[in-house]
């Protein structure tokens, strides 16, 4: 009975493990009642006037009211991307092809998704998407994330 239950524990981590899900909080640290799910953190490159194919770490949050956000960070874990203004191109390995535009949403490295509810059925439908995100600056930025346990977390954080 033991080995079963490890089995079904193991199973049940790995549907989820690229997606976490948590509260938006006040400056209290108080819950305010919205949710959301944000994926692991995912490395790509980012390329600039000043720099070529440097580390970049990239999180995507989705809301409970369908919000999505990029956060990108240049170098490092702690050093956001600034001054976005920009476009989103995603490809899932079907070869179809999202594209939007994005803007910055706050200091902290989000990037706001203009058509993000076309972005989280894409995503949805999708097992590995390959982005590549340009600004008016001359940065490009590429990532690639995979879906596994996307719709579950979807389903968690819509459900009343």
């Amino acid at each position: 009975m033991k080995k079963i239950v490890c089995i079904f524990l193991l199973i049940s981590s790995v549907v989820f493990c690229n997606w976490n899900q948590g509260d938006f909080i006040d400056e209290f640290g108080d819950s305010i009642g919205k949710k959301y799910i944000v994926s692991n953190t995912i490395e790509g490159e980012f390329s600039n006037t000043a720099t070529k194919d440097s580390k970049l770490f990239v999180q995507l949050l989705i809301s409970n009211e369908n919000k999505v956000a990029i956060f990108m960070s240049e170098y490092s874990e702690n050093r956001p991307a600034e001054k976005f203004e920009g476009y989103i191109k995603a490809k899932n390995e079907e070869g179809k092809i999202y594209s939007s535009k994005v803007d910055q949403w706050n200091n902290s490295g989000g990037l706001s998704v203009y058509d993000r509810k076309d972005l989280i059925k894409f995503l949805e439908n999708s097992k590995e998407v390959k982005f590549y995100i340009t600004n008016k600056y001359s940065s490009r930025y590429n990532f690639v994330l995979k879906t596994q346990g996307l719709k579950e977390a979807l389903d968690l954080l819509n459900k009343k």
